[in-house]
C-alpha cells in the first residue's frame, strides 16, 4: 500500500487548531504507553495466545503461528524475507504509481520504532523443503535504508532509527527465494489521524499484509486482516486504516469485503505540479465499534464478526 499518503495527509491536517482536537494530551498519552509496551507487555494485555495459531486443511502444513514482535526484534533475516516479499507482491504497483519505488524510504519505514510486526510461521512441505535445499540464495537486488500493501497496506515519513544503520547499508535480496513460499507478515502502527471535522482520533494503520503463494486462498489473509481489527478494539483503537493502490482491484474487494469504506480523509484530487488529477490510491477504513470477542471462528477470524 501506498505510504507516502500517510505523510501528505498529515502535512495538510498539521495546521488545524489545537483547540478542535478531542483531549490531545490524553490522546497521546495513552498513544505512548500502548508503543512503550514490551512485546510480552503488549501480547499479554491486547493478543490472546490462542489467537496467534491458525488451522486449515488448505495450508500445506496444516497450522501456521504467528509470532508479534516489534521492528527492533525483528531478525535481519526475517527483515530480508519481508522486504522481499514486498518486492515479489507490490513492487509493479509502486512502480506504475505517480510516487515510483523507492526501496531505501521502504526498508527505513519497516524499521520504524513504532512498527509491529505479525509473523507467519509455517512448516514447509517436503517439496519446499527440497526446492530449499536446491536453490542458492543469490543476491540480485540491492537494498538501501527510511516510510504505501497484494493483499497490502501503509502510512508516514519517518526518521531512520540510528540502531538500523548496519541493517540497510549493505543488504541485498533475492526475489526467488522459495522459502517465501510459506511466509507472511502483517504490519501496523497504534497511531492518530486527523478527521475532516479537525478531530484527532487513535487508529491502528495497516502498513503491510503479504502472503507467500503457498497461503494464499487459504483464508489467512482474512484471518490476519480480523486480528488487526481485534488488536485495534482492544487497545481502544477508533478505527484501522490503510491505503491502497486504486490498480490493485483484487486487494480493493478484499479490503471492502471484510467491511472497509472509503475514509472521509482519502483524497478526490492531488496537485501535481500545476494539475489537478484523480489520485492513484484510495484510503480506506473499518470503523471500530464493539469490544472484541473471545470467541474465535476458523472462517472468520478473531473479534467480532
Amino acid at each position: 500500500m501506498p505510504t507516502e499518503t500517510r505523510a501528505a495527509k498529515r502535512s495538510k491536517t498539521s495546521n488545524a487548531p489545537a483547540q478542535a482536537s478531542v483531549g490531545p494530551g490524553d490522546l497521546q498519552t495513552r498513544l505512548r504507553e500502548l508503543n512503550t509496551l514490551s512485546t510480552t507487555e503488549f501480547q499479554q494485555e491486547h493478543i490472546p495466545k490462542h489467537l496467534l495459531t491458525y488451522n486449515s486443511t488448505k495450508l500445506p502444513s496444516g497450522s501456521i503461528t504467528l509470532e508479534y514482535c516489534s521492528a527492533s526484534e525483528l531478525s535481519k533475516q526475517d527483515l530480508d524475507k519481508c522486504f522481499q516479499l514486498l518486492v515479489q507482491t507490490s513492487r509493479e504497483d509502486y512502480e506504475d504509481s505517480s510516487r515510483g519505488w523507492h526501496p531505501e524510504h521502504k526498508r527505513a519505514e519497516m524499521l520504524d520504532m513504532n512498527m509491529r510486526y505479525l509473523i507467519v510461521r509455517s512448516s514447509p512441505s517436503k517439496q519446499q523443503q527440497q526446492q530449499q535445499q536446491q536453490t542458492p540464495m543469490t543476491a540480485s537486488t540491492p537494498i538501501a535504508a527510511s516510510r504505501v500493501s497484494q493483499v497490502d497496506g501503509s502510512h508516514t515519513t519517518t526518521s531512520t532509527p540510528a540502531s538500523t544503520s548496519s541493517r540497510t547499508s549493505t543488504d541485498t535480496i533475492t526475489t526467488t527465494n522459495p522459502a517465501l513460499d510459506t511466509f507472511g507478515f502483517l504490519s501496523f502502527q497504534l497511531d492518530d489521524d486527523w478527521t475532516l471535522s479537525g478531530y484527532r482520533v487513535p487508529i491502528l494503520y495497516l502498513y503491510e499484509i503479504h502472503l507467500g503463494r503457498s497461503l494464499r486462498g487459504t483464508g489467512l489473509g482474512k484471518y490476519l486482516m480480523n486480528l488487526a481489527r481485534h488488536i485495534a478494539a482492544a487497545t481502544s483503537m477508533a478505527k484501522v486504516e490503510l491505503s491502497v493502490f486504486r490498480s490493485n482491484m483484487h486487494a480493493e474487494d478484499f479490503y471492502r469485503g471484510l467491511g472497509y469504506v472509503t475514509d472521509e480523509t482519502s483524497p478526490r484530487m492531488v496537485k501535481k505540479g500545476r494539475k489537478r488529477m484523480k489520485p492513484d490510491w484510495l484510503v480506506l477504513s473499518l470503523p471500530i465499534k464493539t469490544e472484541p470477542s473471545s470467541e474465535e471462528s476458523d472462517d472468520e477470524g478473531p473479534g467480532p464478526a
